[in-house]
């Protein structure tokens, strides 16, 4: 089989489409609830957002104080409601 045969050309091409939509589409949730953040790694990207750190493009979110994992910007969002309260 040569590359120009490759059948996991068009998965992982569909891959890198939901990865770039999904970061756009939790960058732009950020940008609305007005959250300020600042981005660790561009290549990543991976977000500070207060004592969270952020994967955009999984949705993967940690505490950083408790080590705590979850996924989803809502998650981060309501965690960061719990943290101001």
């Amino acid at each position: 089989m040569t590359k120009e045969e490759d059948p996991f050309k068009a998965l992982r091409a569909a891959k890198l489409g939901r990865k770039k939509r999904t970061l756009d589409e939790n960058m732009l949730t950020l940008q609305k609830h007005g959250i300020a953040f600042e981005v660790l790694s561009p290549d990543g990207p991976i977000l500070r957002v207060g004592s969270f750190h952020f994967w955009p493009t999984t949705g993967m979110v940690l505490n950083n104080l408790t080590k705590k994992r979850s996924r989803g910007v809502r998650v981060l969002l309501d965690w960061l409601k719990r943290e101001h309260d």
